[in-house]
């Protein structure tokens, strides 16, 4: 009886213990999601640009082609010291070398 007792408190500490370290990776990233709110552009209808490798579109149908077509040439080339990126308003992007 005792050792059932000393095995379920150590499985209640365990589990405490854990809870403690999800609640401070949870509170690190809402602060981390607060921060990009914070810096978020709105991107609806002509708001929207993109920089593609340094060309900025307007248009999203040519920008998305243009992403597309720089992540199918970097997946064909060989590698290379560095990838391309692509940019919104809203976001970045890192394409692959």
């Amino acid at each position: 009886m005792h050792d059932a007792h000393f095995d379920d408190q150590h499985a209640i500490r365990r589990a405490i213990h854990a809870a403690e370290r999800s609640l401070a990776s949870a509170s690190g990233r809402i602060t981390q999601i607060e921060q990009d709110i914070a810096q978020r552009t709105h991107t609806r209808g002509d708001l929207f640009t993109m920089d593609v490798d340094g060309k900025t579109f307007i248009e999203r149908k040519d920008a998305g082609a243009r992403s597309l077509k720089r992540s199918a040439l970097a997946n064909s080339v060989p590698k290379q010291a560095n990838g391309g990126s692509a940019n919104t308003a809203a976001s970045s992007l890192l394409l692959p070398p």
